[in-house]
């Protein structure tokens, strides 16, 4: 069998005494086109950059493509812009549904225990919005079905329990008014604490002495009556929100207070 390998030494003796098959086989393995290398080494890709290699360019930019600083301060500035108008209103409207939510809340624990109170016997009938004694009864039945945290009964300390510093009908709840604070930081009001005074209502404001303290927001009122139209009189059966009032007044100082609305939407 013919053997068609040969060792380095056979081929250095062969090429130098001039063997022509020697030849043609040396010549052929040394004729072979080197394969090609796609690769090049950072040192190389700078080189031939500075020497202006053109093709080298070409593929240097191609893997150096960017934003410039122009671009991206211009790219931010739009992004600030859309944020500034936007969230504002996103956090109005957050905002907004969490109240919302907090004076549903709020409305279904004092019907709760009203309806408890009546369960219980504990609520007088009254002959009117005057009858104080027949009111503080049975806010007394409402009162004592929440944990309270704090308490005010003394003259003068309503605002212990109760932020004033927007006033329904002008200058209620008063001072005197009994109030108190339940475990869910929630303050409750009662309009006065005068004889002569009409105390069936019951306020509420939903986060206590957090902001913004403004009726239709975060503060509201119902009343603890037999029915919706003349419910002073009689044994109060359930809470009645007050109607909603657009325009701001001695009622609504603020506007837009959603009493009833609110608790439907």
């Amino acid at each position: 069998m013919s053997r068609k390998a040969f060792t380095l030494a056979e081929i250095l003796l062969k090429r130098t005494k001039g063997d022509q098959p020697m030849k043609n086989l040396t010549s052929k393995i040394t004729s072979r086109k080197p394969m090609t290398r796609k690769a090049f080494t950072l040192a190389e890709i700078l080189l031939k950059r500075m020497k202006g290699d053109q093709p080298m360019k070409k593929l240097v930019n191609r893997t150096t493509k960017g934003f410039t600083l122009a671009e991206i301060l211009i790219t931010l500035t739009v992004i600030g812009v859309v944020a500034a108008l936007t969230i504002p209103t996103l956090l109005q409207n957050t905002n907004q549904a969490e109240l919302k939510a907090a004076y549903k809340k709020a409305f279904g624990d004092g019907s709760q225990a009203l309806i408890i109170s009546l369960a219980q016997g504990e609520l007088q009938s009254c002959t009117g919005q005057t009858d104080h004694a027949c009111h503080l009864n049975n806010y007394n039945a409402f009162k004592s079905k929440f944990r309270i945290i704090k308490e005010c009964t003394t003259p003068g300390s309503n605002s212990n329990c109760w932020d004033g510093t927007e006033k329904f009908s002008s200058d209620t709840p008063n001072a005197n008014a009994f109030a108190f604070i339940d475990s869910a930081g929630r303050s409750w009001s009662m309009r006065c604490a005068e004889a002569t005074c009409a105390s069936e209502y019951i306020f509420i404001d939903v986060n206590g002495f957090k902001t913004p303290n403004k009726y239709g927001r975060d503060k509201f009122i119902v009343e603890m009556n037999s029915n919706e139209t003349d419910g002073d009189v009689g044994i109060p059966l359930k809470l009645y929100p007050r109607p909603d009032r657009v325009q701001a007044d001695v009622y609504c100082p603020s506007g837009n207070c959603f009493f009833t609305s609110w608790l439907y939407n």
